[in-house]
């Protein structure tokens, strides 16, 4: 048994054909088939049904199928580790940081641990909704700053800190001056801001963001939607519409009076935690261990960050 034969089974299942499999892997249709002719003489039993036009996994192919799947997944893991040990230290290493996170809290963390590791590229992106999951998921980030949804097992995570969110507007904006709780069927008809979702294919990966008996936006409400935070508060403080913030993100305009909190029926405060993440399977360099290390010690020193803001509500 090789490991090329199991690449040829495995993709004769995700194309449907050895034909599309022989394309898939760059090899001719005639070796695919003696890959696949030389695993069943070994293993002594029927992989794929003949008597169909596709290919079809006999009961006994779907029985090798599910083990070579395990298989695979463990050599990619072993080629994987073996790479990275194979090139010491990463050149480039890419980090995703979920929007809502206090970025001021680890920046200067950052900028000493880079300036520690000159030979490796650090890149660095803000991520909106699932967008930092998906980064991680499809292998293009090392770590991640995030929300994790716990059923997502792939991840291992350490918590880092808690942060609210809190629907405001601008005093001046209708409902905000008035001193009583809001009900969502007069909330529609006034225009809510949105931070978009920085994914590709949010549909495939997506958190449950809010906590249970939360919702994001009012289904039949009034929406615009803009690509960054910064955007969302400009345009609230305009008071062009009304929308959740991070406290931390407004601390200074809930001081000063410039946005005031809403009471809403449905769009209530929220809390979700943040927690620095990485795939499970996946090993990570040497320096990308070194930054992991350091953020979880790092982490136990800004514990009751959020407490500290809740001066701000009273």
């Amino acid at each position: 048994m090789t490991h090329d034969q199991l690449l040829a089974l495995e993709a004769i299942i995700k194309t449907g054909s050895f034909n599309a499999a022989s394309e898939l892997l760059h090899r001719s249709q005639p070796s695919i088939s003696m890959s696949i002719k030389k695993l069943e003489e070994e293993l002594d039993l029927e992989i794929f049904s003949r008597d169909q036009y596709r290919a079809t996994l006999t009961t006994e192919g779907e029985a090798v199928y599910n083990k070579v799947k395990i298989i695979l997944h463990h050599i990619d893991e072993l080629l994987t580790l073996s790479h990275q040990l194979s090139i010491g230290n990463e050149p480039k290493i890419w980090i995703v940081i979920d929007s809502l996170f206090p970025l001021p809290l680890i920046l200067g963390e950052l900028k000493q641990f880079i300036e520690q590791h000159p030979e490796t590229e650090f890149n660095l992106s803000v991520e909106y909704l699932n967008g930092a999951m998906e980064r991680m998921l499809d292998g293009d980030a090392d770590l991640a700053i995030m929300i994790v949804d716990e059923s997502y097992s792939e991840f291992e995570f350490i918590p880092i800190t808690s942060v609210s969110l809190i629907p405001v507007a601008a005093p001046h904006f209708p409902p905000a001056q008035k001193n009583e709780k809001l009900s969502d069927t007069e909330m529609e008809q006034y225009i809510q801001i949105l931070a978009g979702d920085s994914s590709i294919h949010s549909s495939q990966y997506t958190i449950p963001f809010y906590p249970k008996n939360t919702t994001r936006f009012l289904e039949g409400g009034r929406h615009w939607t803009v690509n960054n935070n910064n955007t969302k508060k400009n345009f609230i403080l305009a008071g062009l519409g009304w929308g959740r913030l991070p406290i931390h993100f407004i601390e200074k305009e809930l001081l000063d009076g410039v946005l005031v909190p809403l009471d809403i029926e449905s769009i209530r405060p929220v809390r979700v935690e943040m927690q620095l993440a990485r795939i499970k399977s996946r090993p990570v360099g040497p320096i990308a261990q070194t930054l992991w290390d350091h953020i979880q010690v790092w982490s136990k020193d800004i514990v009751g960050y959020e407490e500290k803001l809740a001066h701000i509500l009273k």
